[in-house]
């Protein structure tokens, strides 16, 4: 794991290492994919020009 430029995003190499740390979260948040890494987004405001352009960036894997 790996903590990105936003303190609210970590990076995972691996599907395993990010469902972990996804399934241990508490509070909302987005399990998502990009460029053969994994994302564990904790920000959940979802601003409206990011809702917009994840589509376009990244694949969902996985919200609560």
């Amino acid at each position: 794991m790996a903590k990105t430029i936003n303190p609210n995003v970590e990076i995972f190499a691996t599907i395993q290492g990010a469902r972990k740390v996804f399934d241990k979260k508490d509070s909302p948040c987005d399990l998502l994919f990009h460029g053969g890494n994994y994302f564990v987004d904790t920000t959940k405001e979802h601003e409206e020009k990011c809702i917009i352009s994840w589509p376009n960036l990244y694949t969902l894997v996985d919200r609560k």
